[in-house]
């Protein structure tokens, strides 16, 4: 599940005890701090939570649909006041509404990023140092493919230092025979694998 909101304020902060999802009218799922990431240059929130539907003990009955919700005061804003409360539903996508994208890396570099973004450049996936990898159960969208190296493997991207003529850590975007920067993937489609060299 990934939620996104983007908020007219910057945000200060955001209280866990009014983020949740409800599984069922008896089970909640509580949302972690490590779920959580905010943009302040956009006032973007994002959540991204794992999570495993419940399914119905009669096969003849509909399976419960998740609920997230964000009560009173779970975003907090810089100027301390917090927004009203909502809900949404949940839909899960069945395996055959999804797509995967496989990448192939060929690099002598040891230290690196392989990031997914989708059509709205949003970090899907990020994963570090693959040769063979397989992004599963993505939802049908226009995907772009990026490399952030790491040359002296610090565990971060560089800038750069203009004073000691230090150029920054070099970043692919992958291009397609069509020259597009982004890979379409739609339901029930296998993609790939795409051969990445840098």
């Amino acid at each position: 599940m990934v939620v996104e909101a983007s908020f007219n304020k910057p945000l200060q902060g955001f209280s866990l005890d009014s983020l949740y999802i409800q599984l069922d009218t008896t089970q909640f799922l509580p949302i972690n701090k490590t779920d959580i990431s905010i943009d302040p240059l956009k006032h973007r929130l994002r959540i991204t939570k794992k999570f495993q539907a419940i399914e119905p003990q009669d096969k003849r009955s509909k399976a419960p649909v998740p609920i997230f919700i964000a009560g009173k005061g779970a975003v907090i804003s810089i100027d301390e006041d917090s927004g009203k409360s909502h809900t949404a539903a949940i839909k899960i996508l069945k395996e055959d509404e999804t797509g995967t994208l496989t990448i192939n890396v060929a690099t002598n570099q040891s230290t690196y990023t392989l990031e997914l973004l989708d059509s709205k450049n949003t970090i899907v996936s990020a994963i570090r140092n693959p040769k063979l990898h397989t992004f599963k159960n993505l939802i049908p969208d226009e995907y772009k493919i990026r490399i952030i190296t790491d040359k002296n493997a610090n565990g971060k991207w560089d800038v750069g230092n203009y004073e000691t003529s230090t150029e920054p850590e070099p970043v692919f975007l992958f291009r397609t025979i069509d020259k597009k920067f982004s890979t379409p993937v739609r339901a029930n489609w296998e993609v790939g694998p795409i051969s990445i060299k840098f």
